[in-house]
């Protein structure tokens, strides 16, 4: 598993939220993605092999939010 932190520009409210926590918990491979408006922010577990950093970037962009990646960290009890 992966879990990267990226940095969401165009973020202003829940709604906003909610709408990019259901477009990437929706893709197979994410485990878990999380939503902090005021820090505009996303916390994105995944599989990387079930699904590329890509796919869950184009579907930020296709739902209509600038992204950034923060960081990449590797979880070590399932690596």
């Amino acid at each position: 598993m992966k879990t990267r932190l990226l940095h969401l520009k165009n973020i202003n409210c829940d709604f906003c939220a909610d709408t990019i926590e259901r477009a990437v918990n929706s893709l197979s491979g994410v485990i878990e993605c999380q939503v902090n408006v005021d820090l505009k922010q996303a916390m994105v577990q995944y599989n990387p092999q079930l699904i590329m950093l890509a796919t869950i970037q184009s579907a930020l962009a296709k739902a209509g939010y600038e992204v950034e990646l923060l960081t990449e960290h590797t979880n070590p009890l399932t690596s």
